[in-house]
């Protein structure tokens, strides 16, 4: 393989893991902020049964992610099913496995829960320091 072609192939990688740690950073968690904040909004009767639950200690796991990330995947959207898996992963630690977790990452969706109006973001706690809607 010529040198050109080979550093050149280096630049695409480094440029595809680079956009690639973007969308981990900033587009899922802005995404996730948005379908949090807009299930909030319409008042979603499925999500505010998961407030419900939490409120008398009976979590369950969000099972349709589940359904839904394979075939997302399949359809070569793996940017997309690799976001719906990290919010998954994470919101299931929360509730069942929250040790496993930085404290500040959990305590943020726990004040959520106490205060619904604040902290719409469940990965990435910094967004909603961005849009003014954190609640220590």
């Amino acid at each position: 393989m010529p040198k050109a072609l080979g550093f050149t192939i280096l630049k695409i990688c480094f440029i595809y893991m680079l956009l690639t740690l973007l969308h981990i950073i900033i587009t899922i968690p802005l995404l996730e902020y948005g379908i949090h904040y807009a299930l909030h909004s319409i008042n979603n009767v499925k999500h505010k049964q998961h407030h419900i639950e939490y409120f008398k200690q009976e979590n369950s796991v969000e099972r349709y992610l589940l359904v839904i990330i394979p075939p997302v995947y399949l359809l070569d959207y793996h940017l997309i099913a690799l976001g719906l898996f990290q919010y998954w992963l994470v919101h299931t630690m929360i509730h069942f496995y929250p040790n496993f977790l930085p404290k500040m990452i959990v305590q943020h969706h726990i004040t959520h829960h106490k205060y619904p109006d604040y902290n719409f973001a469940v990965s990435n706690p910094y967004i909603d320091s961005v849009f003014h809607t954190q609640k220590r």
